[in-house]
């Protein structure tokens, strides 16, 4: 539900709304693609360091599957 309202955000340009895939994250904090998706969002809506954030934290996730 979470993940799939972060995605809607993202196709209507809703970028900081996007933003909000932390609640998707709480319920599935090991998901690699949240923290991607997130960083995406906040990337798109110029939040640059924050979604360097994500990115690292997607990738720490991924490497430790």
């Amino acid at each position: 539900m979470w993940v799939e309202e972060g995605f809607e955000a993202i196709k209507q340009q809703r970028y900081d709304e996007a933003c909000g895939f932390d609640r998707a994250i709480a319920l599935m904090p090991d998901g690699p693609v949240l923290y991607w998706c997130k960083g995406m969002a906040l990337y798109v809506a110029g939040r640059k360091k924050e979604a360097n954030e994500c990115f690292m934290m997607g990738e720490k996730l991924q490497n430790k599957e």
